[in-house]
C-alpha cells in the first residue's frame, strides 16, 4: 500500500504503459497544465549516478520532452535517436519501485528544495545500470502563478570531471 502525506491522497506515479504512452506523445492528459519538475539521474562512474535538473515545464507531455531534450544534450542517447527517454524506457533497464519513495536512489533527488510534490513518472535502474534514471514530479502551483524555485532555472548540463570521453 503506497504511503499517503498528512493526510494528502495524490494518485499513485503513472505505470509503465502509462509512461511509455505519455513519453511517445499519445496519452491524452499530457496536455494537462501544471508544473513539472524533471530529473535525470546521468552516471558519474561504474554503478553511480547523480540526479541533474533537466527542467521545468507547464505540462506534462513538456516535461516528457524537457527529458528528451536533457539527454541528448548530454550525449545519453542513441545516434539518431529522436526519442531518447522513450528509448530508455522501452529498453527495460529502470525499475518502477512502488512506491517511488521505497526506491534506493529517490532520496538523492534535491527533496528539501523541491519541496511538496507528487511523482508522475519515476524509474530508476537496477544492476548493473543502478547509475540512470528519471524523474518527473509534479509540484503544486504557489499563488497559482506556478513559482517554484526550479522555474527558470537552466538544465544542469555540465559533464561530470570524471567523465570518460566518447569512445575511449
Amino acid at each position: 500500500m503506497a504511503r499517503r502525506r498528512r493526510g494528502h491522497q495524490s494518485p499513485p506515479p503513472l505505470g509503465r504503459e502509462e509512461a511509455l504512452a505519455l513519453f511517445a506523445g499519445e496519452d491524452p492528459a499530457a496536455d494537462r497544465a501544471g508544473v513539472f519538475l524533471s530529473f535525470v539521474m546521468i552516471p558519474v562512474e561504474e554503478r553511480i549516478g547523480e540526479w541533474r535538473f533537466a527542467g521545468a515545464a507547464a505540462s506534462a507531455g513538456a516535461a516528457a520532452a524537457t527529458i528528451d531534450r536533457f539527454l541528448r544534450a548530454m550525449g545519453l542517447h542513441e545516434p539518431g535517436s529522436t526519442t531518447p527517454a522513450l528509448d530508455l524506457l522501452r529498453s527495460g533497464v529502470l525499475e518502477r519501485p512502488d512506491p517511488p519513495e521505497d526506491g534506493y536512489a529517490y532520496v538523492g533527488l534535491p527533496l528539501a528544495e523541491i519541496g511538496d510534490h507528487r511523482v508522475l513518472v519515476y524509474g530508476e535502474g537496477g544492476a548493473p545500470y543502478d547509475d540512470i534514471g528519471l524523474a518527473i514530479l509534479e509540484v503544486p502551483a504557489i499563488e497559482g502563478r506556478g513559482d517554484h524555485p526550479f522555474v527558470g532555472r537552466a538544465a544542469e548540463t555540465e559533464r561530470p570531471d570524471a567523465w570518460p570521453d566518447d569512445g575511449a
